[in-house]
C-alpha cells in the first residue's frame, strides 16, 4: 500500500496531470484513488493505467469483471478495456478516441505492483 501511495503522490505532483490546477471537490474525488487501485492491485493478469483523471485497466479483466461492477468501473467494448472516473468527468467527446489517442493526449502512467496477491499470502 505505500508504494501504491508513492506512486500515486509522485503522479498527482507531474504538472501533465494538472491535480493542482483543480478545484478542492475536484481534488476530493481523486482522493479515493489509492484506495480503488489497492483494491484491484492483487488482480493477477491485468494492467493497471492511469491516463488523465481517469483509472484505466486492460490485460485479463474478464475473469474479475463482476468485482470491477462493484467497485465501479465501467467497461469500454471498443477499447476491451475497463475505466473508472469520478461522477462528474464524463466524456462529452461525440466521436470515440482510440486509447493511444488519449494517452497521447491527457499522458499515461502505468501502476506498477510489486508483488502479486498469491506471493503476499505465501
Amino acid at each position: 500500500m505505500q508504494q501504491i501511495n508513492a506512486e500515486y503522490q509522485n503522479i498527482i505532483k507531474n504538472p501533465i496531470f494538472n491535480f493542482s490546477g483543480q478545484t478542492e471537490q475536484q481534488q476530493k474525488d481523486f482522493v479515493i484513488y489509492p484506495e480503488i487501485i489497492d483494491q484491484i492491485v492483487g488482480y493477477e493478469g491485468i494492467i493497471i493505467e492511469l491516463i488523465g483523471n481517469w483509472i484505466w485497466i486492460s490485460g485479463n479483466t474478464y475473469t474479475y469483471r463482476q468485482q470491477l461492477k462493484q467497485i465501479g468501473f465501467f467497461f469500454a467494448p471498443k477499447k476491451v478495456m475497463w475505466y473508472y472516473r469520478p461522477e462528474d468527468y464524463k466524456s462529452s467527446k461525440s466521436s470515440p478516441q482510440t486509447i493511444e489517442t488519449i494517452r497521447a493526449k491527457y499522458g499515461s502512467e502505468v501502476i506498477e505492483r510489486k508483488y502479486s496477491k498469491m506471493e503476499l499470502e505465501k
